[in-house]
Order: structure tokens, then C-alpha cells, then sequence
């Protein structure tokens, strides 16, 4: 057994996966899924005290298994404790579910409570996506992997029982596959826990077993290896030697690990999986991007900048990192000829390329909007305008705006990121920035018109989701945040910028002040007359016509102030919905939301504090004109010519959330 530091654990292992992509097997215990679900000797424990309550005895768990031998003279399994409770196959997974699926009673309204996948299934299935990781053995019952990996966009092969080995294609031609070597709780003949129960494996698994011990090195988390006889003996006997075994484990060693570690020469580590599982996600991420030829690892970079935000002083080598990242940047996108696009590999190759230059950068952008302050700011807000400055020089079109992609990378990371902490001074300053119009010298571009994905991609029909999924990509990292948190933080901050853009249009202030009076007026009829069945002296269907002819008034101002949105032919991501309501019932939700906080709080908003809008009436006309303006999108978008019709529709690719998964 060799155990060494914890850091140059990481890298040693980190460059073996790196190297080696798919040679490793991860091999995983109780340990992983410990709090998410329970261990399945808490499972069956469980089972057994519900059975001594049906026959009148309350039997603590740390006696139930010798409380049932007693009661009917048999060691206790799982199938002759499930028969008990569950006469038929169907019950028996009803009631397994239980333990290893969310009731919707136990969850609460924020998602507490809910069973996910931990931290170190989602690394596990980041080193999965990572393309270092392809096979993965499990001594656990649930299916958490499976939901981890899933969420990373790959379909596993799953393996339960001899059955599902007969008709699995050989390891290697597999992205991924997940073998329950202790079986899968919703077939509970295929479950193994007793100790008689474990000293053996079915000859399939066994053989598969065997194969990818021969065939794999193996990194082993969460594993006692205690009670696992036939598990222990098949990796004495079969691991291979080609590649040196891994082994975490953040206490001491059992005797039984202790032994397979030393006859093995593994290599220990102390650390727990959730821990273990991240730093190896982190290291390899760090050495796939330093060979995409990035001089500054992501990871590292957004580490090393929150722990020096974090300190006492000012961070000065944060300071210079940063203008050492702004110059590289400013040089990748400086081109010596803007004339031909084949000087360098073709656009497609240029666009991509950029926006690999510009992913630390953003990281480093995101992470300062983020824990940063005032004082920070200074350090990078103005220079996002200077790098948008159009060079003094003819040529393409596509290659003078390629600049435009990576301020666009910088404006929109820390934008969200300035959101997502509610710094709406920064944003204000952020959606405040400009850069002189190459076209016309005597004035300036907005950059929150211009850094938009359908103003700073040239030839790119897809930009906005393509530049969305590009950025949320560096937001994850920078932030940790989940993918819908993410959606929902971008979402805001796109209305928060049209809103911001809607209010510098004339057709907007033109039909303004008609839009607040019919709604004025409107708002007046409601609240004097609740009820059209009371309305004492005044006829009720004139007050219907006049509610009317303000809904129409009202409508067609809303239509006019958001008509400057309505001809771009690229569109923010953004989700519209039908609501069904009475008048303009396709919206957005997010905006809706902004637009009742802002009608609620009115000039006392920080939205309106921070200067994004002159009032609260103002602002909230703005959003309400933008939630319009993505419905019409949403809605002109959701028509098919047969079949369902969705009801929400993203307004970048015209395509409902359902369809965007096949």
C-alpha cells in the first residue's frame, strides 16, 4: 500500500485518467450515496421492523435481523422479507420505491428533501462526459449514477443481473456503462446482502466482473470491503497490475481494504468521495483545457480568484492575472488581415477558437461580479468596452465584429453573475457601457445592444443558444450553480438588458403615456366597479364596452412600445407561454415576475435605484412591453402544421422545451 500527500495524489491520478482515457473502472460503495439514500442494510433492517410491527413486536433496527431469525427460524433476505410485506412483484417495487424514489409529500416547494444525486455522482459523471471514465461498478441499490450521468447528456448501459449481461454489446464500444453488482432495487430477485448472498455472483456477473478487472485499473470510493467476500476475491484474483489500483478513503482502512490495498500496491488517498471525486473532476478539466491550449486552467483560475476576493488584502496578483487575461484576449482578437477568413482555418474555426481564448477570462469576469465589490469593478468594467472597440481597418464584415464575440463572452458572464448576487449598481454600470459607432464617429453604440448574440455573430444561425450554452458552460464553473438556476438567472438578466434596451427607442416613449392612461383608466373601472352585478345607476354593458375600448387601447400601445424588438431575426433565449389569458396571452414568466415585483416595489425597487429604468412605472412598461414582444415570438413560433401545439416555446430557436431534448 503506498499513501502520499492529498495534492500530488490528485495530479498523479488526474494525469493517469487524462492519459489513459476509459483504463479506469470506477468501483463504488455505500460510501458514495451516504445521506442521499440509505444503505441497503438500513433498507432491509427497515423492512424487518415494519414486519415485527405487523406481528405486534417492536424490534429495534441493530436487532431486527435477529428478531426475524427467531420469529421464522431463517436467516433474513430480501425476498423472504419483501414476500411478507409484498405478496406480488408489482408490490414489492412499490415498496422499494420508497426508500430510493421521491414522494412528492416529502419534498419540499424548494426542492428540500428531494433524493439527487450528491456531489460525487455528479464529478463521477463529469469524468464520465470527460471521456476518462466509461465503466462503473456500484455495490449500491439506487439509481443516482444513472440520473447523474443522464443530466450530463449520455444514456448509460445498465447492468442488473446475469439477464441484462446476456444481451449487453461488448464494454468497449460503450460510452458508458453502469453494472449493480449487488442488483437493482426494482427487481429485488436480483439483490444481494446477506453475507451467504455475497459470497458468490451469478456467473454472468461474474464473468463480466472479471473482464473488467483484467481489463481496467480500478478507483475505488466508498467501499468497506467488509462484507463483499465473492467482491474481494474477484479483485485479489483478477485486477490488473497494468495500471496502478486508486483507493479513497477519508478514515481507516478495514482489515479486508487494508489487505487488497497492500497486496495491490494501491495508491490511497485520504479523502471522501464528495471531496475525492471533485478534486480529480477539477484536475482533469484543468489539464484537458491547458491542452486546448489555454495557458490558465478554468478551475484554478476561478479557485484561485474567490480564495484571493476572500482575503483581508487587496488581491494584486488577482489584479494582474486579470490584466494579463484582458492584453491575451485583446491580442487573439487584434487580427493582422480582416480580408480573408482562410488566413485563418475559416470563420467557423476563427469563432470557435475565440471563444475558447474566452472562457477564463468570463470565469475570472463572473467570479469578481459575483463576491467582488466597487473597488474590483474598476479593475475590469471599462476595459470590456475598450476590447469591443471596432479596430481602424477595412475588411469582412464576419472577422472585424469576431471581437464582438468575446466582449459579448465578458458582458453576459458578468452580467448574470452580477444578477445572481443582486449587485444591481454593477449592472447598471455593465448595461451603461458604450463604444464609439465605427460608422458614425460623433457617436456611441450601446455595448447592450451590440454585445448580444444576434449582434455579435456574423453567419451564425444558431448564435444565440449556441452562445448560450457556451457561456452557462463557464457560469457553472464560476458559480456552481444547477443548469436551471442558470437558465432562470440568464433569463432575468435578458429582459433586465431589453428593458433597459426597449427604453431608448422612440416608439416606446411615443406610446408610453397612452399605455399607462388606458391602463390607468382601466385599472379605475376594475376597482370601482368589482361586481357588473351591482353597479347601482350605471348600466353594466356600458362599462363593459369602456373596459373593452381600454383593453384595445391598451393592447395596441403595448404592441407599438414593443415593436422595435419584433424585427430582429435573432432572439434572445428566452422561454414565451401561453397563459391563456383574456388579452395579450402569450408571455414570458420571467419578465412577469420582474414586472409584479417592479409594480409592487415602484420607484423603490433597486432596479430602478441602481438607475436601469427613470421609475418604477416606467421600468415595469418596459419589462411588460418585452414579455410581449418574446410572447408574439413564442406564439408565431409555436404554430405547427399538425400534431401538438406547444404551449412554451423558446424565442432563440423557436422550438418547445420538450423538443429541445430529442
Amino acid at each position: 500500500m503506498s499513501t502520499i500527500a492529498d495534492d500530488d495524489a490528485f495530479v498523479t491520478v488526474a494525469f493517469s485518467l487524462q492519459s489513459n482515457p476509459g483504463a479506469y473502472a470506477v468501483l463504488v460503495g455505500a460510501g458514495v450515496s451516504q445521506g442521499a439514500v440509505p444503505t441497503a442494510w438500513e433498507v432491509l433492517t427497515s423492512l424487518i421492523v415494519d414486519v415485527a410491527h405487523l406481528k405486534g413486536a417492536e424490534v429495534a433496527a441493530d436487532e431486527a435481523e435477529r428478531w426475524w431469525a427467531d420469529a421464522f427460524g431463517t436467516e433474513a433476505t430480501y425476498e423472504n422479507v419483501l414476500e411478507s410485506l409484498a405478496p406480488t412483484q408489482h408490490e414489492r417495487q412499490r415498496l422499494l420505491r420508497g426508500f430510493f424514489e421521491n414522494a412528492p409529500e416529502a419534498v419540499g416547494p424548494n426542492g428540500e428533501g428531494a433524493i439527487r444525486p450528491n456531489s460525487a455522482h455528479r464529478c463521477i459523471a463529469r469524468l464520465v462526459k470527460l471521456g476518462v471514465v466509461r465503466v462503473i461498478l456500484t455495490t449500491n441499490f439506487d439509481h443516482l449514477l444513472e440520473e447523474a450521468v443522464r443530466d450530463e447528456l449520455i444514456q448509460p448501459t445498465v447492468i442488473a443481473g446475469d439477464a441484462d449481461v446476456l444481451g449487453m454489446a461488448p464494454l468497449h464500444t460503450l460510452d458508458c456503462c453502469i453494472i449493480h453488482l449487488h442488483g437493482d432495487y426494482l427487481y429485488p430477485e436480483t439483490m444481494l446482502n446477506t453475507v451467504t448472498e455475497l459470497n458468490e455472483y451469478k456467473p454472468a456477473v461474474a464473468g463480466l466482473l472479471n473482464d473488467v478487472l483484467g481489463q481496467y485499473g480500478l478507483l475505488v470510493s466508498g467501499w468497506s470491503a467488509r462484507y463483499d467476500k465473492a467482491l474481494r476475491g474477484a479483485i485479489a484474483a483478477q485486477a490488473s497490475r497494468r495500471y496502478t489500483m486508486v483507493w479513497m478513503e477519508p478514515f481507516d482502512l478495514s482489515q479486508e481494504a487494508q489487505q487488497l490495498t497492500t497486496n495491490q500496491k494501491a495508491l490511497v488517498m485520504r479523502s471522501s468521495a464528495d471531496e475525492g471525486f471533485g478534486e480529480l473532476t477539477e484536475a482533469v478539466e484543468s489539464l484537458q483545457i491547458r491542452r486546448a491550449r489555454q495557458p490558465l486552467a478554468m478551475p484554478a483560475a476561478v479557485e484561485t480568484a474567490k480564495r484571493e476576493l476572500s482575503g483581508r488584502w487587496t488581491a494584486i496578483r488577482l489584479h494582474d492575472t486579470l490584466n494579463k487575461e484582458f492584453d491575451r484576449s485583446s491580442d487573439t482578437v487584434d487580427l493582422p488581415d480582416y480580408r480573408n477568413a482562410a488566413d485563418y482555418g475559416g470563420l467557423a474555426a476563427l469563432v470557435a477558437s475565440t471563444e475558447e481564448h474566452s472562457q477564463i477570462l468570463a470565469a475570472l469576469l463572473a467570479v469578481m461580479a459575483y463576491w467582488g465589490d466597487e473597488g474590483t469593478d474598476d479593475w475590469w468594467v471599462d476595459e470590456i468596452g475598450r476590447l469591443s472597440a471596432q479596430p481602424r481597418a477595412s475588411g469582412l464584415v464576419a472577422l472585424l465584429k469576431v471581437r464582438l464575440i468575446a466582449s459579448s463572452f465578458l458582458f453576459y458572464a458578468a452580467g448574470v453573475a452580477a444578477v445572481a448576487k443582486k449587485r444591481y449598481g454593477l449592472l447598471a454600470r455593465l448595461l451603461a457601457l458604450e463604444r464609439p459607432d465605427p460608422s458614425w464617429g460623433d457617436t456611441r453604440q450601446p455595448l447592450a445592444e451590440i454585445l448580444s448574440a444576434a449582434s455579435s455573430y456574423e453567419e451564425t444561425s444558431d448564435a444565440p443558444h449556441r452562445h448560450y450554452g457556451k457561456v452557462t458552460a463557464v457560469l457553472r464553473e464560476a458559480l456552481r450553480f444547477s443548469d436551471s438556476k442558470l437558465q432562470d438567472l440568464w433569463q432575468r438578466f435578458e429582459v433586465i438588458r431589453l428593458a433597459h434596451n426597449i427604453q431608448r427607442a422612440l416608439l416606446f416613449h411615443t406610446n408610453l403615456p397612452v399605455f399607462l392612461e388606458q391602463q390607468s383608466l382601466l385599472d379605475e373601472s376594475l376597482d370601482r366597479y368589482p361586481d357588473l352585478g351591482n353597479t347601482g345607476d350605471v348600466d353594466p354593458l356600458e362599462i363593459r364596452r369602456d373596459r373593452e375600448a381600454f383593453s384595445r387601447e391598451w393592447g395596441f400601445a403595448l404592441n407599438r412600445m414593443a415593436e422595435g424588438m419584433l424585427v430582429q431575426p435573432l432572439w434572445p433565449h428566452v422561454l414565451g407561454r401561453d397563459t391563456h389569458a383574456p388579452i395579450a396571452t402569450w408571455r414570458c414568466d420571467i419578465a412577469q415576475q420582474l414586472f409584479d415585483e417592479i409594480s409592487a416595489q415602484g420607484d423603490d425597487h433597486p432596479l430602478v435605484i441602481a438607475g436601469i429604468g427613470p421609475d418604477g412605472e416606467t421600468l415595469a412598461a418596459a419589462v411588460r412591453a418585452v414579455s410581449h414582444a418574446i410572447g408574439r415570438r413564442a406564439r408565431e413560433s409555436s404554430m405547427r402544421p399538425s400534431g401538438i401545439q406547444p404551449e412554451e416555446v423558446w424565442a432563440d430557436t423557436g422550438r418547445a422545451p420538450y423538443e429541445m431534448l430529442n
